[in-house]
Order: C-alpha cells, then structure tokens, then sequence
C-alpha cells in the first residue's frame, strides 16, 4: 500500500497538465473567496473603475438631467464623487464610508444572518446606472473596461451585486491566465514541471497580486499582457522568432495598449527584441543594411500612428531645455531615491497592508530585501562566472528578464518624474502595485539568484519549497488576522 501511495504520487508531481490544473484551479477558488471577501468598492480606485464600466454603456443620448460640480479628489464623502446614481447610493447605503474614516474603522455585516447592511435597498434596483453629475469621474477607452461592459450589459436586468461581483470574477479569471502564463514561461526558459509549479504557486499565493486580481481595475488586464509578452518573449529565444511567437507578442503589446499607457515598456521591448532578432545572426554587410532599411520603415509605419493617437512625444520629460531638465531631475531623484520612499514601494508590493500595528507586517519587507540582496549577488556570480549551474536557465534568459525589470522601473520613474517636472511634487509616486506586471519575472530572478548562491539542485529546491511555504503562511495571515478583523469584526 505504501508502496502504490508513493508511486501515485510520483505520477502525480510527473504529469504537467495535472499540476498546472491543480494550481489554476486552487488560485482561482482562492481568487473567488477574496472576491466574496472585501466589501463592496473597497478595491484600488474600484468605484471609480465600476463607474467607467457603468459610463461607457450609457446611452449615447443623455436623456436625463445632469448636474455640473467639478473633478473630485479625495472628497470626506464618497457620495461626493461623480460617480453613477446606482454607485452612489450603493456604495453610502453598504456603509462605505465607515471604512473610509480611517483604518481602524469597520464595517458590521448583520450578526447571524447573511443580509448585509440595507442589502434590500442595495438590491431593490430603483437607481439608475447612469452618471448625473459632470464630469463623470471615469477612465476612458480602455480595452478592460470594454470587455467588463460586456458583462455589465448582459445582466443588466439583475442587481448591482450580481453585475459587480461577476465583473470581480472575470479579473480573477485574468488572473488565472497570468498564473498560467507565468507557469508557460519557467517552463519554457528551462525549468522543470515540479519548479515551474513551486515557482508559479509563489507568484499566485503572493497577497497583492492575489487580492489585486480580486477587484475590478484595468490593471488586472494588463498584468496578464506583461506575463504573456514574457512568455512569448522566451519563446523566441529558444526556437527562434516564428508566427506562433510573434503573434503571441503583438497580442500582448497590442492588448497592453489599449488598455493602459504603462504598456508603452512592451512595445518598446517588442522593438528592440524584434531587432535583435533580425540582425543577431547578419554577418553580410549588405544584407545587414537592407535589413536596416526594412526595419526603420516598418518602426516608422507603427510608431508614427501610435505617436498621433497616443501623443508619445509627451512621455519623454521636458521642461524648460535640457539644462533645466537636468537640474528637476537631480531634484526628482533626491526626493525619490530615498530609504523611506523604497520602503514604501516595498511594503505595498509586497502586500502588508498597513491596517494593523504587527510584527509580521511591520518586518516582512526587511526580511526579503535581505533575501533580494542575496539574490543579487547570487545572480551577479551566476552572470559572470564561467560556467553557470547547470540546474538553472542559460544565460541569455536571465538578461532578457533583467532587461524586463529595467524596461518597467525605468518606465514607471520617467512617468512619475513627467508629473514631478508639473506639479514638484511626487504626486503620481511609485507604489509597489506599479511593478506587479513583472512579478513573475522578479520571481524568476530572485530564485535563480538564490540558486547559483546555493550552489546545489537539492538546495534550490529546498529555497523552493521554503519560499512556496512561507509565501502561503503569509497570505494566510493577512486573511486571518488582517482582512477578515478589518472588515468584520
């Protein structure tokens, strides 16, 4: 008998469909229980992602009155927003505002029974899920809130629950695709089944990717293109750019773009991974020189629309000459570049959510700079060394997802210091969310870091199996002892 158990089990951790079934399933059920889990609107700028789903599904002509009252930042009440009739009304009904008031504050759900504050009302359907205060506060033109309106419209006739928590649903969906995407790409670069499980169960138990896949954002439309760019991104390098991996790459840059401006690092990874491809193995200087001219006008025939339409020319900083810019961004960066700033990034990519005063929450973010820096040296020696370990990923792997990580930090800093060069304040700022769409490859890099340090297959995958560990008991506090006291106790 115990014979048959472990042969079962040896199938088991064998067969790769039935680990990748397993871990997609488990990560949407668990996506599912967070979508069931936090309050309504109480997602990163939810109510105002709802609203823009709710805005761009009204009818084109305004039949009902509307009211004139400004943009709105942070206003005290959030029936102050410029959101649809049916959100407002919502949103004040479940007690969102409670949960505003400060991070202690909860929200009480009906003890014994499982009605909700004035759920009734919330489900009655008697507001309208139209804008009636101008400008409306909503996002504009993104492929994400597009695909959500779809849901919207279908079940249009049932409750705002319904309509909410099912748009909820469809990000963990994109979630799951991201995980698998993750998974596609530890494969593809060289890992085996049971690693690229362990290292994917890392990246779907992480808490802020998790919980961020549980609310209704553009973001969780993006991610997944930044984890399939990756993908395919490998997959060229192994067998060569083809029209499987090609294609795989123009969805993903082309999905990014109409969903969120960040995408612009994919498509100028895309450009210069084209290029690599199309003059690595040129020898011949006249071959090399139609290729050239080949190349520059196709970039000319695809930057030069998107330029128009996206006004691309915006995205580099300028203010005032390049002396001038010289001098804000010395500013930027000592404003930027502090201790108290990384920490922040940290923490909220992370996950710690900062709502109570405890020592996992409080020392986490210390303990994986730690292990980053281990990982850097880790990889520094796995880089320059002669011969790497052999039970890591080539070389050539590595670079491309370093130069990954570069392409988004450099990406996300120009942004936040083009609002800097305005504003002189760090308004857009860098929150660990920003960098979630390369998670899986900063997973990637810190373990293969970890492994050349470690030396050994038998001790990285002990750091494996560790990190899946440790990473799961950490999710499973902030549920436990987090989120569920947050919202319900």
């Amino acid at each position: 008998m115990r014979f048959f158990q472990k042969e079962w089990l040896l199938s088991l951790t064998n067969n790769e469909p039935v680990l990748m079934g397993i871990l997609l399933v488990a990560f949407f059920i668990k996506g599912a229980f967070f979508v069931t889990l936090f309050p309504m609107f109480t997602g990163q700028d939810e109510a105002r992602h709802y609203n823009s789903i709710q805005y761009q599904n009204e009818p084109v002509e305004k039949i009902w009155k509307t009211t004139s009252r400004g943009a709105t930042i942070n206003n005290d009440l959030f029936a102050q927003y410029n959101f649809s009739e049916e959100i407002l009304n919502a949103g004040t009904a479940a007690g969102i505002d409670d949960l505003r008031g400060g991070l202690y504050e909860t929200t009480h759900f009906a003890l014994g029974t499982f009605i909700g504050p004035n759920e009734p009302a919330i489900t009655a359907k008697e507001w309208l899920p139209y804008n009636r205060y101008t400008p409306a506060d909503a996002v504009h033109n993104s492929l994400y809130h597009r695909f959500a309106g779809i849901i919207e419209q279908t079940f249009s006739g049932s409750d705002i629950l319904i309509r909410f928590y099912l748009i909820r649903l469809f990000s963990v969906f994109l979630g799951t695709l991201a995980i698998f995407f993750a998974f596609g790409t530890a494969r593809t670069i060289g890992f085996n089944a049971i690693e690229s499980f362990a290292l994917s169960a890392i990246i779907a138990f992480q808490p802020k990717f998790a919980l961020y896949f549980a609310s209704i954002n553009y973001d969780v439309l993006l991610i997944p293109m930044f984890f399939l760019f990756t993908w395919a991104a490998t997959l060229s390098l192994k067998h060569g750019l083809n029209w499987k991996n090609f294609t795989l790459l123009s969805l993903s840059v082309i999905v990014g773009l109409l969903t969120k401006g960040t995408a612009i690092v994919l498509l100028i990874a895309f450009i210069i991974l084209i290029g690599f491809h199309l003059f690595h193995k040129i020898h011949d200087a006249k071959k090399f020189f139609l290729t050239l001219i080949l190349f520059v006008g196709i970039l000319i025939l695809v930057v030069v629309p998107l330029s128009t339409h996206y006004g691309l020319s915006t995205l580099f900083p300028n203010k005032g000459g390049v002396s001038k810019t010289v001098t804000e961004l010395r500013n930027y960066l000592g404003k930027s570049l502090t201790p108290g700033h990384f920490a922040l990034t940290s923490r909220t990519y992370w996950g710690a959510l900062g709502w109570n005063n405890d020592l996992v929450s409080n020392n986490l973010t210390d303990v994986m700079t730690f292990i980053e820096l281990a990982a850097t040296v880790g990889l520094i020696l796995f880089l320059f060394r002669q011969r790497g370990a052999l039970f890591l990923p080539e070389r050539k792997y590595i670079i491309f997802l370093l130069f990954m990580l570069v392409a988004l930090q450099l990406g996300i800093r120009t942004a936040d210091f083009n609002v800097f060069l305005n504003t002189h304040k760090l308004d857009l700022g860098t929150p660990g969310r920003y960098f979630l769409p390369n998670l899986a490859t900063h997973i990637i890099l810190v373990f293969v870091g970890l492994g050349a340090l470690l030396g050994t297959k038998e001790r990285f995958r002990l750091a494996l199996s560790t990190g899946v560990l440790c990473m799961a008991l950490f999710s499973l506090y902030l549920t436990l002892d987090v989120i569920l006291p947050r919202f319900y106790l």
